[in-house]
């Protein structure tokens, strides 16, 4: 079973608002190797986006993991772990007058991950990855 709603606002033409929330539930009625029982997966994210001009786009985002359990490989894992995602990133796009060439799009994010596993403190972790990308649109 799957629920979901999402939402998307823009209070202001240069602010974008959006978030969405999904809860997976999965039952194991009859398993000889587990036991029955119900398990929640729920995923809540939200982003905002502020684009000040054409060419500038500046996204923060979060996303929050809450997993209790889910089918993985054809089984049922038993989980118990909680992870938040958070990016921040600037986008610029910039325009040519050329025929070969329509634009440039340059991209720098920082992305960092917080897991919780809370049934081992052991695999917790915290990572981060730093990017800048650049590309041609023709």
């Amino acid at each position: 079973q799957t629920i979901s709603a999402g939402l998307t606002f823009a209070p202001l033409p240069a602010i974008n608002l959006s978030s969405n929330y999904n809860k997976k539930i999965t039952t194991v009625i009859r398993d000889l190797r587990v036991a029955a029982s119900s398990n929640n997966k729920v995923l809540l994210n939200a982003k905002v986006s502020y684009q000040p001009t054409t060419w500038g786009t500046l996204v923060l985002e979060r996303e929050d993991e809450d997993n209790g359990g889910e089918i993985q490989g054809g089984q049922m894992v038993s989980l118990n772990t909680f992870k938040t995602t958070q990016i921040y990133s600037l986008n610029i796009h910039i325009p040519t007058d050329n025929p070969v060439v329509s634009s440039f799009l340059v991209i720098a994010s920082l992305k960092s991950v917080d897991y919780h596993n809370r049934n081992n403190a052991g695999d917790d972790f915290r990572a981060s990855l730093m990017s800048f990308e650049g590309s041609l649109n023709f």
